[in-house]
């Protein structure tokens, strides 16, 4: 995507090169290993317009389901049900508001009586799982289930000398990927794995794409909400797929279909009934927000690194995919030995706020634990504190994800995509605007925490102090805030207090939050509903149109007093309350 007003997809699974510009000043290449080159250009739109573009072809995302964008609570990995159950009443009994919880190591591959079929619950750990769903969800909670797309030759998860069930069932029905002599590809997947010991789902076959989707349905059917597809980064050049293709080809393919395969069935379990789908994927290619959603993959907890999840973030949006979030807390933490460790406090909070401030958030870590009663008590009151608020930002944010579903653009967007005018923000990758009128500003460990703020009076969310752009602003490193500004007249609808739970339902008695200096015109968007709100500042009188959202207040920060305000030409009471004005019936 070039500011030059022009976008390039390049049109193929196989392996390519790009050169942007490092042997040449004057020109990009890109060469591919397809015997012709295809692509499509787009041309003379901004980048909004590009990025719409772009998702006209290959597709934009579905709706996802409400309770998503609520706190996912997970580590690599909860055990046992007993273990469940402990972790949901120690949720409840610190007071956060949570959704999901997810689940790592569920299978029975894992033990040594692993069966013949994909996707089984190992019962000796989790007996009657149905049950066990059942117990969540009266308790709010939806539960998300790992899986990743190779089979483990070696029966107990590669323990043992014996071929697994599971194994000679998928070999038998010719359902692995094939070396050139015609048999399962046995292959290394990781730095720390078992050797040349797994096999790869084909997911070019119809047989076998029929099969792994009738597990995934039986999952859904039990009340599963999403799976989480794992890995499927490696596949070797010359292994031989079912349609005849090689891994050379097939590479970037592979990961797509996977998370297809795995889409598909949910959707098509969930629409039976009455329901959403969505997927939590590690991996994918062109196209991918056609399933949703995404995960940043095995991170670090340190916040150098939490700066890095931030450019690919918003990379991963300008090219489409909006549904997104990352391992919460840092999927890696080791001390100087090498011993895996909780992450320090700072960096646990720092991650939890920007985490909060994401599309998607989920807590997730390797072995040490994520949840965040096990911290400072500091630490537990800051992550309470921006727990809450995402919560209680669920209207906007959800509004927010249906401009994603609508027209393509993302969710977290990087400062260019909503200032393409202002030069300075083509090379700030620090921030960010969460939707249209929220921008975010995360803390890594810089010594001065700078921000940009564009052409504008901004608002400083916690204290309503105005800032006039355009220019940049030192902001105080507070370890319980992520900083936060409101757009020059935009409009944030928001919950008057945070919910334990999302409620499949409308959002209703809004407080909606205003930076006004003149006049603004808001669309907010809920299931089924297109609200519009606007706002006139005349003089020392605020005028407000509301059509069909449920307002219960208006907080309006302004930079005059007023003494009247006119809400559906209704008069409504104005009481100051520091910076802002509280506006009510």
């Amino acid at each position: 995507m070039s500011s030059g007003g022009y976008s390039i997809l390049l049109n193929t699974y196989t392996r390519s090169h790009f050169n942007m510009g490092a042997t040449s000043g004057v020109s990009y290449t890109m060469e591919t290993e397809d015997p012709y080159l295809d692509y499509y250009m787009f041309c003379n739109r901004d980048y909004k317009g590009l990025l719409a573009d772009y998702t006209a072809l290959s597709g934009r995302s579905e709706m996802v389901p409400r309770w998503s964008f609520g706190f996912w609570m997970s580590k690599m990995s909860y055990m046992n049900r007993e273990e469940i159950k402990e972790i949901v009443t120690q949720m409840d009994a610190f007071g956060m508001s949570v959704d999901v919880i997810h689940i790592d190591a569920w299978l029975d591959l894992m033990s040594e009586n692993g069966g013949p079929d994909l996707l089984a619950f190992d019962l000796d750990r989790f007996p009657d799982p149905e049950d066990m769903i059942i117990w969540l969800k009266e308790r709010g909670i939806h539960l998300s289930l790992w899986m990743f797309p190779y089979v483990v030759a070696k029966a107990a998860w590669g323990r043992s000398q014996e071929l697994s069930a599971l194994y000679v069932n998928m070999r038998n029905r010719g359902f692995l990927v094939k070396n050139p002599q015609g048999d399962p590809y046995l292959f290394a997947i990781d730095e720390g794995g078992f050797g040349k010991g797994y096999a790869a789902l084909d997911f070019t076959n119809p047989e076998a794409v029929a099969y792994i989707k009738s597990r995934v349905k039986r999952l859904m059917k039990m009340g599963v909400g999403v799976i989480k597809t794992d890995f499927s980064e490696e596949i070797p050049e010359d292994a031989v797929f079912f349609d005849g293709s090689i891994g050379l080809q097939s590479h970037n393919k592979f990961t797509l279909l996977y998370a297809k395969t795995i889409y598909e069935a949910s959707r098509e379990a969930k629409e039976e009934m009455g329901e959403r789908a969505l997927l939590w994927g590690r991996s994918g290619f062109a196209g991918s927000q056609n399933y949703p959603a995404n995960w940043a993959g095995d991170s670090s907890a340190s916040e150098n690194n939490l700066s890095c999840i931030l450019k690919g973030g918003l990379s991963i949006g300008i090219s489409g995919v909006s549904f997104w979030g990352f391992d919460i807390g840092g999927f890696y933490s080791y001390d100087f030995d090498g011993n895996r460790t909780m992450p320090q406090d700072d960096e646990y909070i720092r991650s939890s706020q920007m985490g909060l401030m994401s599309p998607l958030s989920r807590s997730h870590g390797q072995a040490t634990p994520r949840e965040p009663w096990k911290y400072s008590k500091k630490t537990q009151k800051a992550f309470l504190k921006i727990n809450k608020l995402r919560y209680r930002l669920l209207p906007y944010i959800y509004s927010t994800a249906y401009e994603t579903h609508r027209q393509g653009l993302p969710m977290m967007r990087a400062m260019l995509l909503e200032f393409q005018e202002d030069l300075n923000t083509r090379d700030i990758s620090t921030q960010y605007m969460l939707g249209g009128s929220l921008l975010v500003a995360p803390v890594f460990d810089q010594k001065e925490h700078r921000v940009y703020l564009p052409t504008g009076d901004w608002v400083d969310f916690y204290s309503g102090r105005r800032h006039k752009g355009p220019r940049w602003i030192t902001v105080e490193k507070d370890i319980m805030t992520i900083p936060l500004f409101i757009r020059p007249n935009s409009a944030i609808p928001m919950l008057q207090e945070a919910p334990m739970h999302i409620e499949d339902q409308n959002f209703a008695d809004l407080a909606v939050v205003m930076n006004l200096t003149d006049e603004l015109e808001h669309r907010h968007y809920d299931d089924g509903v297109e609200a519009v709100i606007t706002a006139k500042l005349e003089e020392d009188m605020v005028n407000v149109t509301i059509r069909e959202a449920d307002v219960g207040k208006i907080v309006m920060y302004l930079p005059c007093a007023v003494k009247k305000a006119i809400v559906n030409q209704q008069e409504w009471t104005v009481e100051e309350a520091g910076n802002a004005y509280i506006i009510h019936p």
